[in-house]
C-alpha cells in the first residue's frame, strides 16, 4: 500500500512539473547567425533560444521545418511566448519561413509590443505563415509584429486571432 501511494506521489508530481520545464531554449545546431551563414531554425525550443536572449537579435535566420507552437499555451502560467524584441531593444535582424509555417502561437500577455516579433527595426521578414494565432497584448500587439519600424516583410500571412487591451492591433 505505500509503495503505491509512493508511486502514486510521483507520478503526480512529474505530471505537474511539465510544464515547469516546458520553455527549454536550444541554440540551432547549425550556422552562426551570419547572412551567409544564417542560424538553422528548426523547433521551437530554438525560436525560444532567439526570443529569450536580446543578444540574438541582430542575427539572421531561416526555419528549416514546420513548428508547432501549442505549448506556448501553457508556458509562464498561460502567458504564452515571450516576443523577439521589444521597445528598448528591437530585432534588427532577418528571418526567412523558408515557406514553413509557426503553427498556434500563444500570447496572452498586456504589455506593449507584442506578437511573434515584438519590435522590429531595419529587419527582413519573408516567406512565413503563422497559422491558428491567439494573441492578446496592450498597445501595438500583431500576428507577426507588434511594431515595425523601417522595415521589410514580404510574402507572410497571419491567421488566427490578434486583439489588444489597448490600441493597435492587427496581422
Amino acid at each position: 500500500m505505500k509503495k503505491n501511494l509512493t508511486l502514486l506521489i510521483i507520478a503526480i508530481m512529474l505530471c505537474f512539473s511539465a510544464n515547469l520545464f516546458s520553455q527549454i531554449a536550444t541554440p540551432p545546431a547549425n550556422g552562426d547567425g551570419t547572412t551567409a551563414n544564417p542560424y538553422q531554425i528548426a523547433s521551437l525550443e530554438n525560436l525560444y533560444w532567439i526570443a529569450e536572449d536580446a543578444l540574438n537579435w541582430d542575427k539572421n535566420y531561416i526555419q528549416t521545418a514546420n513548428i508547432n507552437a501549442a505549448e506556448t499555451y501553457t508556458w509562464f502560467d498561460a502567458e504564452g511566448w515571450v516576443s523577439i524584441g521589444n521597445n528598448s531593444t528591437k530585432f534588427t535582424g532577418t528571418y526567412n519561413g523558408q515557406n514553413f509555417t509557426i503553427d498556434s502561437l500563444r500570447i496572452n500577455r498586456t504589455a506593449s509590443y507584442r506578437g511573434f516579433f515584438g519590435y522590429i527595426e531595419n529587419s527582413t521578414i519573408e516567406n512565413l505563415s503563422l497559422t491558428n494565432v491567439n494573441i492578446l497584448g496592450g498597445q501595438y500587439t500583431g500576428g507577426l509584429v507588434g511594431y515595425s519600424a523601417s522595415s521589410n516583410i514580404e510574402r507572410v500571412n497571419v491567421t488566427g486571432n490578434v486583439s489588444s487591451s489597448s490600441s493597435y492591433a492587427g496581422g
